[in-house]
């Protein structure tokens, strides 16, 4: 019994110290019997109006990326960057609805962007000609759709390659280097803000509303 109890509170630690990182509530959990499709629209209409509160992850977390998306189009105009959109994307990609996981994409982001330019740089000049810059790009997008899901870091350096290739096939891809790593930086930075100040996902601030309605279901229940 002692043995099962420690490998029970074993399984809960872990699953606690990623909770933080986690997108999801969902993760490594069996959902194969869960009907998660409203049947009529008396339904839809209550499942929607459970999300309509502060206190729904999901509302919070449209509330912040909306904020931090009109932050960026701002700041694109009043910077009067060329290729500002790229602030929006790394926002869309970094912000995500728990503050350890935006924290982790950041990184993890930042990493790969630094990475695929990097790489970018020594691929156009060891390969100037079309045909194998062609080649580059098209490794370079495979990279991205084979990583994209589980290996942030690699996927974000094949599409940061994959980009600056074609952009040199049309031009100088170069240049873009350093627009590429600012528009990153201040992408994450507008993200890492959202996460931090608009409506923040709190995990630790959590738990005494979470024990209390513990207490109140276990009540109910005995």
């Amino acid at each position: 019994a002692l043995r099962l109890l420690r490998r029970n509170l074993g399984a809960i630690d872990r699953q606690l110290a990623a909770a933080n990182l986690s997108d999801s509530t969902l993760d490594g959990m069996d959902t194969r019997l869960r009907d998660s499709s409203p049947r009529t629209l008396a339904e839809m209409g209550r499942r929607l109006r459970q999300q309509l509160t502060p206190t729904s992850v999901l509302f919070r977390h449209g509330v912040r990326i909306a904020i931090a998306l009109a932050a960026g189009y701002g700041l694109m105009h009043l910077l009067n960057l060329p290729n500002g959109y790229w602030i929006l994307l790394t926002t869309v990609f970094v912000c995500r609805p728990h503050f350890g996981a935006t924290r982790l994409r950041l990184v993890q982001r930042i990493a790969g962007t630094l990475l695929g330019l990097l790489a970018a740089w020594a691929l156009l000049r060891l390969f100037p000609a079309t045909p194998q810059q062609l080649l580059v790009a098209l490794g370079a997008a495979l990279l991205f759709f084979v990583f994209r899901n589980d290996r942030y870091v690699a996927a974000t350096a094949g599409i940061t390659v994959m980009a600056l290739t074609c952009f040199n096939l049309l031009g100088n891809g170069f240049v873009l280097i350093v627009p590429r790593l600012l528009d990153t930086v201040i992408g994450c930075a507008i993200a890492a803000a959202a996460s931090f100040a608009i409506l923040p996902d709190w995990q630790g601030r959590r738990l005494p509303v979470v024990m209390a309605t513990l207490l109140e279901r276990a009540a109910h229940y005995l």
